[in-house]
């Protein structure tokens, strides 16, 4: 048994104390026995892929759906009746624009089916149970191979190789995830010497423990920043106000949309750069912008990305938005083909990147359906549309749209210090010039906004059914 799932087997039954203690001899071990095959083999895969050319890597996708569409068809009970029904058989399938011929899934369908989508022969106790954090009001359930884990680990590694970053490198961790001394101890941050890892306690970011980061901050010396781009926001405000000089090699961006006001701000404390990914815990897409742009570009071995309408048809051309509908290449217990995500984006309107890379770029992915207001006509407006990251937003720290009726929106407001009720105005009337008088919008002053419960902040708390 490889070292690394020796490790993973015991880790949390070893004191940490312990760990940070013989974490210089984990680190004296060659890399390549360190983290086990099951990285190495994907990572050193994913290198060998990186110069496809665009013929190549079409075809390289097709010969990966293909060969899912025909495993699932033969070994999965649900997709075998799903396809039958519809009148379907993988023999049909000759390129992307055929996948409009299988039906989509979506969380409803997987959350009633979930046992007959397991693939023939296998027991759900050699599987790994996950769960999404169920922001659509329900969480998800999804059963995935046991080395999903590693794999997808592999891949992170290598998107973020883009930043500098290696296996070895440290990180400052900023996500909803309770960590073992604050279950434990209820300590509000922790150091792990073995993973490299400083993790501090996102819900709990006030003066005084904000002060007690920043000196671990110091002490331990993360390289990189890793977490949710609301808490980091609530980091440099803090270091900014204090006129504290971290410094970090790179901000690792996950699980949040990052608006534009969001990044300049990030990278003008902090002096580094804001990277960000799209992944998701059903593990079906890996998308992350590259050295060059801040456009995603679509890992193509790990799952296969379709843009449909409001009618279900697929979506080619740039600039038209549609949800993002996935296909994992990694989960052979579980697969889930033509999933619904919810996620909004659009294709890249530029040919290529500078950075040679042929993968498909989206150039925008805006989070949930439910992440839009609602105007007086059923008009729909994002952020994007809205355009926050103007200068009337500057004496803002945080805010959050909420809206309970069509047509009128409360917008909370945590104010700077130089915060006056010019700037209400001015911010009314930006929204009103933005949606043409689509919204009735209502001012609300207040200390804090509080994260959702697994740590991420909702920027649209959209009470609307939609």
């Amino acid at each position: 048994m490889k070292l690394v799932n020796i490790l993973l087997k015991v880790y949390n039954y070893i004191p940490l104390f312990i760990l940070n203690s013989v974490a210089f001899l984990f680190y004296m071990i060659p890399e390549k026995y360190r983290y086990g095959s099951v990285f190495w083999r994907q990572y050193s895969g994913l290198i060998s892929q990186r110069n496809l050319t665009e013929r190549q890597r079409e075809m390289y996708e097709v010969n990966l759906l293909r060969k899912k569409l025909s495993d699932a068809y033969e070994n999965i009970p649900f997709y075998n009746n799903s396809f039958n029904i519809v009148g379907v058989t993988p023999a049909e399938f000759n390129s992307v624009l055929d996948l409009s011929k299988f039906p989509v899934i979506d969380k409803d369908i997987v959350r009633s089916n979930c046992d007959k989508m397991i693939r023939r022969g296998l027991l759900k106790d050699e599987l790994d149970y996950v769960t999404t954090s169920g922001t659509t009001g329900q969480a998800l359930g999804v059963y995935q191979d046991k080395s999903i884990l590693m794999r997808e680990w592999a891949y992170v590694n290598y998107i973020w190789k883009r930043t500098g970053y290696s296996p070895d490198s440290s990180r400052l961790i900023m996500r909803g995830k309770v960590f073992r001394e604050k279950k434990l101890k209820g300590q509000c941050w922790q150091w792990d010497a073995l993973k490299r890892e400083l993790s501090i306690d996102v819900f709990a970011m006030k003066n005084d423990n904000l002060e007690l980061y920043c000196k671990k901050i110091e002490k331990y010396k993360p390289q990189y920043i890793h977490g949710y781009a609301s808490a980091i926001i609530v980091l440099c405000h803090y270091i900014e106000k204090r006129n504290l000089n971290h410094k970090f090699l790179g901000v690792l961006a996950v699980s949040e949309s990052v608006t534009t006001e969001q990044r300049g701000y990030i990278e003008k404390v902090l002096k580094a750069r804001v990277f960000s990914f799209y992944g998701h815990t059903e593990r079906l897409v890996m998308a992350a912008e590259c050295e060059n742009s801040t456009e995603y570009h679509i890992e193509p071995s790990y799952g296969f990305v379709e843009l449909i309408d409001s009618k279900g048809n697929q979506i080619w051309e740039p600039g038209i938005r549609g949800e993002i509908v996935a296909t994992g290449f990694l989960n052979t217990a579980m697969p889930l083909i033509r999933y619904k995500t919810g996620d909004i984006a659009e294709w890249s309107e530029t040919a290529e990147c500078a950075c040679g890379r042929t993968h498909r770029r989206l150039k925008s992915i805006e989070g949930r359906r439910k992440d839009v207001l609602i105007g007086k006509s059923g008009t729909k407006f994002s952020l994007a549309a809205i355009n926050m990251h103007t200068r009337v937003y500057d004496n803002v720290l945080k805010y959050q749209f909420c809206q309970e009726k069509m047509g009128e929106t409360s917008l909370k407001i945590v104010p700077a210090q130089k915060y006056k009720n010019i700037d209400s105005e001015k911010i009314i009337e930006q929204i009103y010039e933005k949606t043409g008088n689509e919204l009735n919008v209502k001012i609300d002053i207040v200390e804090d906004i509080p994260l959702g419960a697994n740590g991420k902040f909702c920027m649209i708390n959209q009470k609307l059914k939609i």
